[in-house]
């Protein structure tokens, strides 16, 4: 599931709606904090996007992250715990994400082409 695009931008006078781009944050995945702490490489990365919230008390945010532990693994939607991301993994521009883990940027160009033609609402 990609971030979904809004109408918040929408001009008035125009009748044309401006969608606003989704804020993405990408992490290095590690797997486990004594994975990140070794200082070893990580296997896959996770795109975040959009506003956190509780679900029974844990923090989430919706997320596209690898399905398996695999270097490059494919990848799905998904959400992330907050607290798994600050004990497992380590935030990382977006050339340094599509480096590690090719398949997050095929994905993630995807859903933008797929956003782009009004297919995601």
């Amino acid at each position: 599931m990609m971030a979904r695009a809004t109408d918040e931008g929408t001009s008035k006078g125009a009748g044309t709606a401006h969608r606003k781009e989704p804020s993405v944050r990408f992490y290095a995945d590690y797997g486990d904090k004594r994975t990140k702490r070794s200082g070893g490489d990580a296997p896959n990365a996770i795109a975040v996007y959009g506003e956190p919230y509780t679900i029974r008390g844990d923090t989430m945010i919706e997320a596209i992250a690898a399905l398996t532990s695999e270097p490059n693994s494919h990848v799905c939607g998904t959400s992330a715990s907050l607290g798994y991301l600050r004990e497992s993994c380590k935030r990382i521009s977006e050339a340094e994400a599509y480096r590690i883990h090719p398949r997050l940027r095929a994905y993630m160009a995807l859903a933008s082409s797929a956003l782009a033609e009004g297919g995601g609402s």
